[in-house]
């Protein structure tokens, strides 16, 4: 299926000029043969235990690998990695265009189970320069279950991804430039003026677009392969086992008041331990969350901040009311349960007085 455009659900998270031909950016950064590359991103991101299968055809005819990894998880409970299981597609198109097309779901994560993360690379030619190609990078996050952290999920998801993304493609210019150099010191016409991969081009051409055609050089080669998508995908949900603990609490205490007609001691009991209860996830509601200032184009020089840095704080702003929201509807639920239990309370002394 032609690629056409990008859907709109989809936010674009990064994106950069690179001075070489796809066909050498591909070669470089996204092939089988750039593993090495690949593992030390994922090294310099705190990954553990990458694995990375070698591209191989599907049924469309495009190519496929699978890749997985133990990612950090930036969240003040539960585990400190997540496990990321990422499947990776990539499709050639005319003129040169370049897309790879991810799907990362993340166990052992809050809310893991409630969505996925979907990403686009779309690497295409320069019409005007030969030996330069735009990269862009959108991603977005599909739920699959409804809750109520749907937007502080998507805000933190996408803040990861950036950062993610920032470092591979800083990482992947300095890689080019290192070989850049290597080829112009080992060059007899150090003043050719060929851009960083350029001498492999013609070569690099017909490696990567006979394998998009060719499924038998495709197997036999492996050439053409897809730079990891992170997204890592930092969580900042809250775990609603607290909640259900409460009730479930609540309930058995209640049926043991009303056989054992202990009825006093233990609403007393009961109040004090239910206020203790809400008092702890009032702290970790009202815990103020940890602002990570993007440092990539906030400022752009003597006019001011960018048009980009004024939505990102806007976003954030947007976040931050969001759980305030949140604590306040909490609080309320708080009041009615301890006004109810109040009054359960003076009910209880009053039938214990007429008896």
């Amino acid at each position: 299926m032609p690629f056409l455009t990008v859907p709109e659900s989809y936010t674009m998270i990064s994106e950069s000029k690179f001075q070489v031909p796809v066909e050498v950016l591909f070669n470089f950064l996204l092939s089988d043969g750039a593993f090495g590359f690949v593992d030390d991103f994922h090294t310099k991101c705190g990954d553990k235990e990458f694995s990375c299968s070698k591209w191989r055809t599907d049924e469309q005819g495009g190519l496929v690998r699978d890749v997985s990894f133990l990612h950090p998880i930036k969240i003040y409970l539960g585990a400190k990695f997540g496990t990321c299981q990422e499947v990776q597609k990539l499709r050639l198109y005319k003129n040169r265009r370049l897309v790879i097309q991810t799907s990362q779901s993340i166990g052992d994560a809050p809310y893991g189970d409630h969505f996925t993360v979907e990403g686009i690379w779309d690497v295409e030619q320069d019409s005007l320069d030969e030996n330069c190609c735009d990269l862009r990078i959108y991603i977005n996050v599909a739920f699959s279950k409804k809750t109520i952290f749907r937007g502080k999920i998507e805000q933190s998801t996408k803040d990861e991804c950036r950062e993610v993304f920032s470092l591979w493609i800083k990482l992947g210019h300095d890689l080019l430039k290192q070989e850049y150099d290597r080829s112009k010191g080992a060059s007899s016409t150090p003043d050719s003026g060929v851009q960083p991969g350029a001498t492999t081009n013609e070569e690099s051409a017909v490696e990567v677009a006979v394998p998009v055609v060719s499924s038998s050089h495709d197997e036999s080669g492996a050439r053409s392969l897809i730079p990891p998508t992170q997204d890592h995908q930092q969580r900042t949900g809250r775990d609603p086992s607290i909640t259900s603990t409460s009730q479930e609490l609540w309930g058995s205490l209640s049926s043991y008041m009303r056989s054992r007609q202990l009825g006093p001691v233990l609403a007393m009991s009961l109040v004090a331990l239910i206020i203790l209860m809400q008092v702890t996830i009032i702290v970790l509601l009202t815990r103020p969350p940890q602002v990570q200032m993007d440092p990539h184009g906030i400022w752009t020089g003597s006019s001011g901040y960018s048009k980009e840095s004024i939505e990102w704080v806007q976003k954030r702003l947007s976040l931050l009311s969001e759980e305030m929201q949140l604590a306040e509807a909490h609080m309320e639920t708080m009041r009615r349960e301890f006004a109810w239990l109040r009054s359960y309370l003076e009910r209880l002394q009053r039938t214990r007085g007429s008896t």
